[in-house]
C-alpha cells in the first residue's frame, strides 16, 4: 500500500477555498446538517460504499459528464441518474450527494464526503472544473483516466495471469509428489535393503522432512510473509522496495512506464483544467504507486518553486526517460506543455501493451522449464534404482 506523505491537502482542505456558503438561516443549516449526517451514516449508505466498484465510479462519471454537457443542470442531471440507476447502490451515494447540493453545498463538497469512491485527484480535478466553469468537460476527462487505469489493470492481469497459474499448478504438483506418491514408493525402496542413489536419497529424506516438519515449514512461511509484508508497509522498506524495482532488468523498464503513464496524464488533465503546475504536482504525486518517484516529484515541485524549469530539473533528476524530457522542453517552448504530455501517454500505452505480450511471451517457456526440470528430477530419482534393479538381474 502507498504511504502518502502529511503534507498533502485532505479533501476537505483542498476544497475549502471553492466551496460557496450556502444561503440558508442557521435553524435550516442545522436541521439540514443532521439529515445529511442521517443519510451518511446509515447502514443502507456503509453497505452501499463497501460494494462499489471503481468501474461504476468511472461509468457515472461519463454519464453525469455527458449529461452537464448537454446543459443539464447539476441536480436534474442527478435526478437522472438516480433513476438509472433504481434498485443499485450507487443510487444511495447519488441521491445523498443531490441532497448535500440541494442544501446549498458544491459537487465538489458533496463527493468529499466519500473518500473511499472518490480521490484526491478526482475531488480537486473537480474543483478546477468548477472554478474554470468546466465541470463537464473536466468529468468526461477524469472518466477517460480511470477507463485508461482499468485497460492498464486489466492489460497488467492479463499478461500474469497464465504464468502465474502454471507456477501455482506446479507447486501442487510437486507438493503432490513429495506427501503422497514418494512415500509409498520409498517404502519398497528401503524394504529391499539396497544401496539407494545419492539422488533417490535425497529426496527420501526430502519427502520424509516434509512429513515430519510440515507444521513447522507452514510456519516459517507464515512467519517469513508477515515480516516482508511488515517491513514493506514500512515507509523505509517501501522506499528500498519501490527504488529496488525499478533497477530490475526488463520489469523496471517497465514498472518506470507505467507510472510515467499515470504522471503525465494525469498532470496533463490538471493542465487542462486550469491549474498551475505548483500546484498540480503535490495532487498527480497521489496517483503514483511507487514512493521512490513520488519523492522525486516532491523534488521537482521544490526546483520548479526556486525557478528552475520543468524539463531541466527533470533532467537533472535523473529518473524520467529522456524522451519525455525533450517532449516537456518542446512542450514548454510552445507554451503548450499538456499536449506532449498526452502524446508521451499514448506513446508510452502502445510501449506498454506490446512488452506485456513480451514478458508474457518470456515467462511462459522459464516456467515451464522450471516445472519440468523440477518434475524430471523426481521422476528420475525414482526410476534410477529400479534401473540398477534391472542391470543386477
Amino acid at each position: 500500500m502507498v504511504k502518502f506523505n502529511t503534507d498533502i491537502l485532505e479533501p476537505q482542505n483542498i476544497a475549502e477555498p471553492l466551496i460557496k456558503k450556502p444561503s440558508l438561516s442557521s435553524a435550516q443549516q442545522h436541521v439540514s446538517t443532521i439529515k445529511q449526517a442521517s443519510l451518511l451514516h446509515s447502514p443502507a449508505a456503509e453497505e452501499a460504499i463497501i460494494s462499489i466498484k471503481h468501474r461504476d465510479i468511472a461509468v457515472m462519471t461519463r454519464q453525469l459528464g455527458t449529461l452537464l454537457e448537454g446543459d443539464v443542470p447539476i441536480v436534474e442531471a442527478l435526478d437522472t441518474l438516480s433513476e438509472h440507476y433504481q434498485g443499485q447502490s450507487l443510487k444511495i451515494i447519488i441521491d445523498i450527494i443531490r441532497t448535500n447540493i440541494k442544501s446549498g453545498s458544491q459537487f465538489s463538497e458533496a463527493i468529499a464526503l466519500f473518500p473511499t469512491l472518490f480521490t484526491k485527484l478526482y475531488i480537486a480535478m473537480v474543483h478546477a472544473g468548477q472554478e474554470s466553469s468546466t465541470l463537464d468537460k473536466v468529468l468526461l476527462k477524469i472518466a477517460d483516466i480511470m477507463d485508461n487505469q482499468h485497460h492498464l489493470k486489466q492489460q497488467i492481469i492479463a499478461a500474469i495471469t497464465y504464468p502465474l497459474t502454471m507456477g501455482i499448478m506446479g507447486v501442487g504438483v510437486v507438493i503432490f509428489l513429495l506427501s503422497i506418491v514418494i512415500p509409498k514408493i520409498s517404502d519398497i525402496f528401503l524394504e529391499m535393503d539396497q544401496t539407494l542413489p545419492l539422488i533417490t536419497r535425497v529426496l527420501i529424506n526430502t519427502s520424509q522432512f516434509v512429513q515430519s516438519w510440515f507444521w513447522l515449514i507452514g510456519i516459517v512461511i507464515i512467519g517469513f510473509a508477515i515480516g516482508i509484508k511488515y517491513y514493506l508497509d514500512s515507509p523505509d522498506g517501501k522506499y528500498k522496495w519501490d527504488k529496488f524495482k525499478l533497477n530490475m532488468p526488463i520489469i523496471g523498464n517497465f514498472l518506470l512506464k507505467i507510472e510515467s503513464i499515470r504522471f503525465v496524464r494525469t498532470l496533463a488533465i490538471m493542465l487542462t483544467s486550469g491549474m498551475t503546475i505548483t500546484k498540480a504536482l503535490p495532487i498527480v504525486k497521489e496517483v503514483l504507486q511507487n514512493t521512490y518517484i513520488a519523492q522525486k516529484i516532491k523534488d521537482l515541485q521544490n526546483d520548479i518553486a526556486s525557478g528552475i524549469t520543468t524539463s531541466q530539473s527533470m533532467k537533472n533528476l535523473s529518473i524520467f526517460p529522456p524522451i519525455m524530457v525533450h517532449t516537456i522542453a518542446v512542450g514548454e517552448q510552445s507554451g503548450h506543455i499538456e499536449n506532449g504530455l498526452q502524446n508521451i501517454a499514448k506513446a508510452y500505452e502502445k510501449e506498454i501493451e506490446s512488452e506485456t505480450k513480451t514478458i508474457t511471451s518470456l515467462l511462459e517457456p522459464f516456467i515451464l522449464i522450471a516445472m519440468g526440470t523440477l518434475v524430471g528430477f523426481i521422476v528420475l530419482a525414482m526410476l534410477m534404482p529400479i534401473f540398477e534393479i534391472n542391470q543386477a538381474f
